[in-house]
């Protein structure tokens, strides 16, 4: 008996002691875990203060499909604007950004919430020395510079912002104008078809050019490791590719940024299919982007070759130049009309649908009606459109 008691008392005691330990935690947990919360209730709270310092307090808005990134919403009780917080990948993990919006949809300040980027490096962007330069700015972030050295956590602070801008266009019921690329340079499609003098549009989602009589330019973009990868791809009038030029990329150096040299680049030509693309080892994260580029791209081929060509014209507005594109099918028809760029105060009414779907189907701008109450406008509009589809029957 006493042997049994010799080996059976110390997992006993063990026992006891281990449940004692965790009936302890548990209540230690109970205890704290209210605490933290509440700490960091506080100090979201005082975050928010500081990000939108007009506002006397919050609520927060529930948002029923969260875009990509974001984490919640709040708004000022007193109508100043809106606090979000949203997220995007930088380099050390997930960097996490409280913006303020204020009520003219500007960015009244930021603050980084979790940062896991490199000390000394990354985590510059939690400084306010980059950080201010987004106050007053608005969704487009024009003139945003990265700091030196540490592109993709500069890339992941601007993403997670347009984030929360998304969010906050789908709360506060508005319309959110993102970063626009600009179209490809005359220079990038002289290098993917050296020998064509002549690039037309086509009136389709998204950037692609018609190459003289030699085939086609898709560009397409989605994110990589360090931001977003943008392809102009040439293809001949086979499917087949002709060339590749990177338009945006901030991939790092021995890495991602090993696709944008010319070796992988000329190896490329000839293939007719994403499945075909050569794959770096150590960089799969780019190639991913990639292979979505060229998926893309491929598949918007098909098409193009009943797609109609857009052609701009412009016009002087009530207190500004009006730029229209015109998309014109292969009979003479429009198929399509925008406001591309105008400083009129009355844009926003020549882009309601119900005066820019008369223009569909029809060869000329006879009958078209203008806009009670903006008729230069609407009349600056329609000579536009002539002058779109005087430029496609000269061209």
């Amino acid at each position: 008996m006493s042997m049994f008691k010799e080996f059976a008392m110390p997992p006993l005691v063990l026992t006891v002691i281990a449940a004692v330990v965790t009936g302890a935690l548990v209540a230690t947990e109970s205890v704290t875990t209210p605490i933290i919360e509440q700490q960091a209730a506080a100090a979201a709270d005082a975050a928010r203060a500081v990000v939108l310092p007009s506002a006397d307090s919050f609520t927060q808005v529930t948002v029923d499909e969260m875009p990509e990134g974001g984490v919640d919403i709040y708004e000022a009780n007193n109508g100043t604007g809106y606090v979000v917080t949203a997220q995007a990948k930088g380099y050390g993990g997930m960097l996490k950004v409280m913006v303020g919006i204020d009520s003219n949809g500007l960015i009244s300040g930021t603050e980084v919430l979790e940062n896991n980027e490199t000390q000394g490096l990354g985590s510059k962007v939690s400084e306010h020395a980059f950080m201010d330069q987004y106050i007053g700015k608005d969704s487009t972030l024009e003139g945003i510079e990265t700091i030196s050295g540490t592109t993709i956590s500069s890339n992941a602070f601007s993403k997670a912002v347009q984030n929360a801008y998304q969010v906050y266009g789908v709360a506060a019921g508005v319309e959110v104008a993102g970063t626009q690329r600009d179209p490809i340079t005359d220079e990038v499609k002289a290098e993917l078809f050296p020998n064509v003098t002549s690039f037309q549009k086509y009136a389709v989602e998204g950037e692609a050019y018609k190459a003289g009589d030699e085939g086609y330019i898709v560009v397409t973009s989605n994110a990589g490791f360090a931001g977003d990868v943008t392809t102009a791809i040439g293809f001949d009038l086979n499917g087949a590719i002709t060339g590749v030029v990177f338009t945006e990329t901030s991939e790092t150096q021995d890495y991602g940024e090993q696709y944008t040299r010319a070796s992988w680049k000329d190896a490329q030509v000839g293939k007719t299919s994403a499945d075909e693309l050569d794959l770096i080892s150590g960089a799969t994260v780019t190639y991913d982007a990639l292979k979505l580029n060229f998926t893309e791209a491929f598949e918007m081929l098909p098409t193009l070759a009943d797609a109609s060509l857009e052609y701009e014209g412009t016009a002087e507005g009530y207190n500004g130049t009006m730029t229209v594109a015109v998309g014109i099918d292969s009979t003479g028809a429009i198929t399509s009309v925008r406001l591309v760029d105008s400083a009129d105060d009355f844009a926003s009414k020549v882009s309601d649908e119900a005066f820019t779907s008369q223009f569909v189907g029809k060869t000329s701008t006879d009958g078209i009606s203008t806009i009670s109450g903006a008729t230069v406008s609407s009349t600056a509009f329609i000579e536009a459109v002539n002058n779109a589809l005087a430029a496609q029957k000269g061209a």
